[in-house]
């Protein structure tokens, strides 16, 4: 440990690396950002940028919006609110080096420069010692032939994504690996060691995971992820190879080392990886003693999306609070605390195929052909009255034309799976029945099958065993005299290997088949002769997707709104809500000289008044039962000079509320009546508990009974159901999330949260454009408002209109001072003239009236530019 620990203080400068990739990395990130932020209200997706640690969330008013003055949702009109969507970031294809690229048998600076590595340091390239790429691995080699007396250090680095096509989920989830080896005639206790350290780090340079390794007699080792405490790894002796796996499923998920299969490391990952390092350290003069002969060579790196454990849908750029998601069926995740531009991972359902839920799911009864088809006891049973099986003309034909449960896969599935049941034969053959597995690709065609057909001929029994992949031959054989009251039937595929077993049926063998992708399962049954039997299906096992990840992303998040300025002991602040989702403080004057009133609250909101200087003049939270408060003079010497932060709290209000006693069959459907919810509460219905209907997806109904709570999510039918009903009065109330996504994901897809106006239909419009990028500890926001419009001029060329709008930024929340914008139409700088401190004036040129006019203004401090169609 101490001389990892030397190696780390002496042998490694990271500041010095760290200075030479960020400068180029910061440089690439600044023009970056100027340029996404020019670009973006116009595109049609923005990916979150990177920095400072964390992602940034934005908000924008969306491509081209339509602006009219007075058109805002707090005029009255507009027809337009805040959207939040999902944008799919794709994921990198991943990589690998396995050093087998020219130039070989050169020292490693050469073969990095030809390869679009970094190399730093000094690294020894003589006949004594060299570090070279040789033979298709980078190899540290001593050759026992004189010492060379020098210190090497030395890093490799790769940078996966040098394009920044990936920044903000880079290998969300992902696994790295390693191939690592060394070889060596003896050592002496008194010669040099060398260290060896592999470094992987996240897009700011900060290490993911750390292995280092000290090579005497031995490789030893340990592995520390994030700074923390290490965890010693196995030694690699001569002559061995070591493989490492670092897997990780996705952010705020469990990751895992592994050594050679056995895990030895787990942790919180919250960051992908976006750089490989590997370096070298001797310090020879230090060490009286030669060394013999030996190599320590490095097979192969490499990183790649989890596409095995790919299951899990991964979504960024939230802002703080608490999310969950909602899946359509009501079920929700666990909610997940996030911080600003955080993310969390959904992962997709396992296959329900063992029948304990007494339905029978998404498996289809094809073309009604079964005469029994149910769950009971765990099972489904079925039963046919359709003649003809899978065996002989199986292969290539299409589910459709055979009987029995079919189960189609929401997504196609490629690569590597398995399908696993097991059947009861609940009675015995009258005649001769079929009963088979089979797999089909995404056309619904039989690519493998398992087929019996029972085969009950002259008091003796056949098994007559059919199955084949695609593109062989169908194989047939008899058993003669056997009989089941089980079988069981296995298919997989590893590559383009595929592997048809049956204990009972004495199958085991592999075919070279299709590499199709899988498109569904077919539980076969028919029969030839006389009548069919009754068959149990135990269960079906898989690893392909059984559903896409649909539901709702709902979040409980804080809305806050700010207003600087002077405030008289008779002003009047409402908090208000624009249907866009905007908080505002509304100002006015009463005839009340009490004090400041803030009016438009509800329980547990929060509000904050700050001095002119920064301090907190006031804070307070609002009590149960108001909806607003009075700040005297006594509290807050008024008239004062500063800004008035509401916080409000509106997942936390009910909607509508129910008390009273429920019974089995009751009813409560929730309905809208003028300006209010209410519950209507009927009766005598055939289910075991109460329904609450008339709800959204990811609403929440919260059930209290003395100190007892449950919670119930609404499903996309807009139900749920209350059970076990709660004994006594009981109150239910209806919580709506404050924010709320519908979506359907693919399982191992990365998704980026965006928020844009949404105009709702043809010729809505608003008055306020804006821009906002918000980060876990800053915020940016700058906004346009037109506020008024009017012919100024008729002349050969044109119109020329006059208009009037407000400019502003806020930095935190707070309004900040803003430089004068850039007003632009047609591509051509107008002038303008300042008006007051955030008011404009200008003349644009128009086109022929009741058309638009193309606005593009521009914030001088970012670079952000607004873009409109002002209508005329």
């Amino acid at each position: 440990m101490s001389g990892v620990r030397n190696m780390l203080l002496k042998g490694r400068d990271w500041t010095n690396l760290r200075v030479k990739i960020m400068v180029k990395r910061i440089w690439g990130r600044i023009s970056a950002l100027m340029l996404i932020m020019l670009i973006a209200p116009s595109s049609t997706f923005m990916q979150p940028l990177v920095g400072a640690g964390s992602y940034y969330v934005t908000y924008r008013s969306g491509e081209d919006v339509v602006l009219a003055p007075n058109s805002g949702s707090e005029a009255g009109g507009g027809g337009t609110d805040l959207t939040y969507s999902l944008m799919q970031i794709p994921q990198k294809d991943g990589w690998g080096e396995s050093f087998d690229s020219p130039p070989q048998g050169v020292p490693v600076a050469q073969w990095a420069s030809a390869n679009g590595y970094q190399f730093e340091g000094n690294a020894p390239s003589s006949a004594a010692m060299w570090l070279n790429v040789t033979g298709g691995r980078l190899e540290w080699h001593n050759f026992y032939t004189t010492r060379t007396k020098q210190a090497y250090n030395c890093t490799l680095t790769k940078e996966l994504d040098p394009e920044g096509e990936g920044e903000g989920g880079w290998l969300s989830a992902y696994n790295l690996t390693m191939v690592l080896s060394f070889s060596r005639t003896w050592w002496h206790s008194g010669s040099p060691p060398l260290y060896l350290t592999i470094t992987a780090l996240d897009a700011n340079m900060v290490p993911v995971l750390v292995m280092r390794f000290n090579h005497t007699n031995a490789l030893n080792g340990n592995a520390t992820a994030y700074g923390g405490s290490p965890v010693p790894l196995s030694p690699v002796g001569s002559g061995k190879t070591f493989a490492f796996s670092l897997v990780t499923i996705g952010y705020g998920q469990q990751a895992a080392l592994y050594q050679n299969g056995t895990q030895k490391l787990a942790f919180i990952a919250y960051t992908p990886v976006k750089y490989i390092a590997v370096s070298f350290f001797i310090n020879e003069p230090a060490y009286a003693n030669y060394d013999r002969e030996y190599s320590v060579r490095i097979n192969e790196i490499g990183a790649a999306p989890l596409q095995e454990l790919g299951q899990a849908a991964a979504v960024v750029g939230l802002p703080c609070g608490e999310w969950a998601w909602v899946w359509s069926s009501g079920a929700t995740d666990a909610p997940f605390q996030v911080q600003n531009g955080g993310g969390i991972s959904i992962a997709a359902p396992v296959f329900n195929g063992e029948f304990s839920e007494g339905t029978t799911g998404a498996w289809v009864n094809l073309d009604s052909k079964l005469t029994a088809f149910s769950v009971s006891d765990g099972k489904l049973r079925t039963a046919t009255h359709s003649r003809g099986g899978l065996g002989g003309v199986g292969l290539m034909a299409n589910a459709q034309g055979f009987t029995g449960a079919y189960y189609r896969l929401p997504t196609l599935h490629e690569g590597d799976f398995y399908v696993a049941t097991y059947v009861d034969v609940a009675s015995g053959p009258a005649g001769r029945n079929y009963i088979g597995l089979a797999v089909t690709d995404g056309l619904g065609r039989v690519v493998a099958y398992i087929d019996v057909l029972y085969a009950y001929i002259s008091s003796t029994m056949e098994l007559r065993r059919y199955y084949g992949v695609y593109p062989g031959a169908v194989t047939y054989s008899k058993l003669v005299g056997a009989w089941c009251t089980a079988i069981d039937f296995n298919i997989s595929r590893v590559g383009t290997t595929w592997y048809l077993r049956s204990t009972q049926l004495g199958i085991d063998c592999q075919f070279e088949g299709t590499d199709s992708e899988i498109g569904g399962i077919l539980l076969n049954q028919a029969f030839d002769y006389y009548q069919s039997i009754d068959l149990a299906w135990d269960y079906v096992r898989t690893n392909l997707p059984v559903e896409n990840i649909s539901g709702a992303l709902c979040a409980s998040l804080d809305l806050r709104s700010v207003k600087a300025g002077t405030f008289h002991p008779n002003t009047t602040l409402t908090f208000t809500r624009t249907s866009s989702g905007i908080a505002l403080l509304e100002a006015s004057s009463s005839e009340s000289a009490g004090g400041m009133i803030i009016r438009g609250l509800a329980d547990g909101d929060g509000v904050t008044i700050f001095y002119s200087n920064g301090s907190v003049a006031y804070n307070t939270t609002v009590p149960s039962g108001s909806t607003g408060i009075t700040i005297s003079p006594a509290q807050v010497p008024q008239p004062f000079t500063g800004t008035v932060v509401v916080t409000e709290r509106a997942y936390t209000r009910a909607l509508a509320s129910f008390i009273g006693n429920l019974t089995a069959g009751d009813s409560l459907t929730f309905e809208r009546a003028q300006d209010t919810y209410v519950f209507n509460k009927t009766t005598g219905g055939e289910w075991d508990g109460v329904v609450v209907s008339g709800l959204q997806l990811g609403w929440r109904v919260l059930v209290t009974n003395g100190t007892v709570n449950a919670t119930y999510w609404a499903g996309s039918s807009g139900e749920t159901m209350i059970y076990p009903i709660p004994c006594g009065a009981c109150t239910i109330n209806v919580l709506p999330p404050t924010a709320r996504i519908p979506a359907s994901l693919q399982p191992g897809g990365n998704y980026a949260l965006e928020r844009i106006m949404h105009i709702n239909h043809y010729g809505a419009c608003t008055d306020t454009a804006f821009f906002e990028v918000d980060t876990s500890s800053y915020t940016y926001r700058v906004e346009a408002k037109v506020l008024s419009t009017e012919l100024y001029e008729i002349a050969p060329t044109g119109i020329k209109i006059r208009i009037i709008f407000e400019f502003r930024s806020y930095e935190n929340g707070l309004p900040s001072r803003c430089m004068p914008p850039k007003l632009y139409s047609g591509g051509i700088q107008l002038p303008i003239e300042q008006l007051s401190q955030n008011q404009y004036e200008a003349l644009v040129v128009g086109p022929e009236e009741g058309d638009w006019i193309q606005l593009q203004i521009v914030d001088p401090s970012s670079g952000i530019v607004l873009k409109g169609r002002l209508v005329i």
